[in-house]
């Protein structure tokens, strides 16, 4: 049996050209970065909105009574 290879340190160079060949720039990394973290962020957003979390007694926002 052989061991599963590993990415850490291994040929970082190399992964950096090709990516830069690819047209892989660190701004494009950052921008696609803060892009995925807003949708994230907006999809908490809209899941907190939909399934509100109940206080420490049980009981839901709005008056209603955990069962």
């Amino acid at each position: 049996m052989t061991a599963p290879p590993t990415h850490t340190g291994q040929n970082q160079t190399g992964h950096a050209a090709a990516a830069t060949a690819a047209g892989v720039t660190p701004e494009l990394v950052r921008e696609v970065t803060e892009k995925v973290y807003a949708l994230l962020l907006a999809d908490l957003k809209r899941e907190r909105e939909r399934m509100p979390v109940s206080d420490a007694r049980g009981r839901l926002p709005g008056g209603g009574e955990r069962r």
